[in-house]
């Protein structure tokens, strides 16, 4: 049981349910049966995923700490499971509690999907040789706040450089749930 601060307790597996299904409702998509178990028949690693919406395969992870480190290793299994089922992957980030919902693409994608989003140029990233790097709630709120003031689009980029094993580069570009529905709902229109 985990306890929080504006919620009764419940069951982490419950509440990312609830998560999953309320992502998928406003992306206007579906909470993939099983999630979080499904397997290819051809590579247990790869069919990973939680949320099937407008072409995106969504793995999500959730937390009620105030920081969560994305793991390299879990951009690759969405990226192979998107790949096994041709569709684009993407990773959304939840903090409990807090309602803060970022989803992160691949940058080449969110370059193709949305020519005017600023990922590239984004003044605010990450890097690191290692497999995960840490993201912190708060920051995510400081970006969107900064963000608006200036009247630009929130972004953070997470930039995996090439790691000692020959892991080739990763570049995703994380941007809150509402900008991430604005582009899907585009997506849909075209």
């Amino acid at each position: 049981m985990i306890q929080r601060k504006d919620y009764a307790p419940v069951r982490k597996v419950k509440q990312a349910r609830k998560d999953e299904e309320r992502i998928a409702a406003v992306l206007g998509g579906k909470r993939l049966p099983a999630s979080g178990a499904l397997r290819s028949k051809i590579d247990n690693k790869s069919a990973r995923g939680d949320i099937s919406a407008a072409g995106f395969w969504i793995e999500h992870k959730s937390t009620v700490k105030p920081s969560i480190a994305v793991q390299r290793s879990w951009l690759e299994k969405v990226t192979a499971g998107a790949r096994g089922q041709a569709v684009w992957p993407a990773l959304c980030l939840t903090f409990q509690g807090t309602l803060t919902d970022w989803i992160g693409l691949p940058e080449a994608i969110l370059d193709q999907l949305a020519a005017d989003y600023p990922s590239g140029e984004s003044k605010w990233g990450a890097a690191s040789t290692r497999g995960s790097i840490r993201v912190e709630c708060q920051l995510l709120r400081s970006i969107t706040l900064e963000a608006s003031l200036a009247k630009e689009s929130p972004a953070l980029v997470l930039h995996f450089s090439e790691g000692s094993f020959g892991h080739p580069q990763l570049r995703w570009v994380f941007i809150p749930l509402a900008e991430f529905k604005k582009i899907v709902e585009a997506r849909r229109e075209a």
